[in-house]
């Protein structure tokens, strides 16, 4: 399922096109998540033992695991999907060469590091 799909092309749109980040109750509500996990840290590796699917799925068998993932894989429209993503890839090419973009990075890149200085 496409991005558009998940959250509705209205809100996709405003997404992407505005950066907007999307709360985690806002994923959950368009199905884009199946839950929120109370009582995780900023780490980027978080506690298992706090997602409640994780001990199942370790139980279960492996090749269980493995056919309903390519089963799963299999039902997407993977024409559509590999289309897409090679329409991204080569408007990020043709960003990417556009002689604008490497200083409008290097600014973007700048405000990190003066949010960076001025941490205490």
């Amino acid at each position: 399922m496409l991005f558009a799909q998940q959250f509705g092309f209205r809100r996709a749109n405003e997404i992407l096109m505005l950066d907007r980040a999307i709360k985690a109750q806002e994923a959950v509500e368009c199905g884009f998540a199946n839950g929120i996990i109370e009582g995780l840290n900023d780490s980027h590796w978080p506690d298992l033992d706090k997602i409640p699917c994780i001990p199942k799925l370790l139980a279960t068998d492996y090749r269980t695991l493995v056919n309903c993932k390519e089963l799963i894989n299999a039902a997407k429209d993977n024409q559509r999907l590999e289309n897409t993503f090679e329409r991204e890839a080569r408007f990020l090419v043709e960003t990417w060469l556009d002689e604008d973009f490497p200083p409008k990075l290097m600014n973007f890149l700048a405000t990190f590091q003066k949010k960076k200085d001025k941490q205490p």
